[in-house]
């Protein structure tokens, strides 16, 4: 697990109640069933400005299905995300100005991921940072 995170990327269940940026104290509030007790990547919301193409590096040891939750005020995708699939459900959190974040998911072989920066490509609208979940298959 390697990235441009302004600080130390950690690996954490996900979880209600669970704290998911490094550098805030919001919480998870919801988490749709299939997605109970799956990891996700704790970055710091501070990164929400981050226009690189790579920003987070990490390895699955088999198949998986990445979940990302996205800030749905949202006027454009970045473009790395933009190869995923929106799905109807919604990961709860308590910011106070957003309810819920919109999910977007994507199925990749055991190996090396990389994503791009929450406003990379020609993104715009996203005042907060994803947060990245790793589903194993």
């Amino acid at each position: 697990l390697s990235g441009s995170s302004k600080v130390k990327l950690q690996t954490v269940k996900l979880a209600v109640g669970a704290v998911y940026y490094a550098d805030r104290t919001y919480k998870i509030k919801s988490v749709p069933s299939y997605l109970a007790n799956t990891s996700f990547i704790k970055a710091a919301n501070d990164d929400k400005i981050n226009t690189q193409n790579t920003f987070l590096t990490f390895k699955v040891s088999r198949a998986s299905t990445v979940y990302v939750a996205y800030d749905p005020r949202a006027k454009k995708l970045p473009t790395w995300l933009q190869g995923f699939t929106k799905v109807s459900e919604q990961l709860g959190i308590d910011d106070p100005k957003l309810a819920g974040m919109n999910l977007y998911k994507k199925d990749y072989a055991a190996g090396t991921i990389s994503v791009g920066g929450n406003l990379s490509g020609s993104a715009t609208g996203a005042l907060c940072q994803y947060i990245l979940i790793v589903k194993e298959n």
